[in-house]
């Protein structure tokens, strides 16, 4: 990876996100064309009329609900990307930023969408490197010293089963970001190994931050942070 690549990878949102950004506008246009051309409103009785309504009309505004918030979400990736291109620059650390990326035998993982948001570039890498956190993912580069916490975040889906396990870092600047992501079914001791590792390295670049494997906070909707 070069400079400029390192640029233009930050000024990016995901694509996943802009395709279901895209497709959900082209249904919020749709629904209100389908309730026109509903067949038989000539011998619909009133109730079919309230009916039909009050269903289109629950479509279209979850839909446009489902528009906005991929909207932020996409915006707020971008921002991401924005900030930690500011703070390099700024900085002068692009350069070492890259090089430190361009290193041989990185060790790299993934996080995933945590809540089906399609805020997360699934096919980058993330990776630990001497200086720096790299959350491509999320469109982050932090350095460990920025780190304040990092633990597990475990979100369970309505029926109350767990979903996804996150390995999430909270920054001094109250940021989250994803490290680490894995489907709570597939947590296996190799995976538990790598979480250990990357509590290990960041603890050893950052000592005064609260790293650990043992801390978890469990989410469900809108429900407030559990600590167990």
């Amino acid at each position: 990876m070069t400079a400029i690549g390192l640029k233009r990878m930050l000024k990016k949102t995901p694509a996943s996100g802009t395709l279901f950004i895209i497709y959900f506008i082209i249904a919020a246009i749709a629904e209100p064309i389908g309730l026109i051309f509903l067949p038989d409103w000539e011998n619909a009785t009133q109730t079919d009329w309230i009916f039909h309504i009050a269903t289109f009309a629950s479509l279209f505004f979850v839909t446009v609900y489902t528009i906005i918030r991929l909207i932020r979400k996409a915006h707020k990736v971008r921002k991401n990307g924005e900030k930690t291109l500011r703070y390099l620059e700024s900085n002068g650390l692009l350069e070492a930023a890259v090089a430190e990326y361009n290193h041989p035998g990185k060790a790299v993982f993934h996080a995933n969408d945590r809540d089906r948001s399609f805020d997360k570039f699934a096919f980058r890498d993330n990776t630990l490197t001497e200086n720096f956190i790299f959350a491509l993912s999320s469109n982050q580069i932090i350095r460990y010293q920025d780190v304040e916490e990092a633990c597990l975040v475990y979100y369970r889906l309505a029926t109350g089963s767990y979903d996804n396990v996150v390995f999430t870092i909270f920054t001094k600047d109250g940021d989250e970001v994803d490290l680490f992501s894995s489907q709570y079914r597939l947590m296996a001791e190799p995976l538990y190994d790598l979480i250990e590792w990357i509590c290990s390295v960041i603890k050893s670049k950052n000592p005064d931050c609260e790293v650990s494997d043992d801390i978890e906070i469990y989410r469900r909707g809108g429900l407030r942070d559990k600590r167990r």
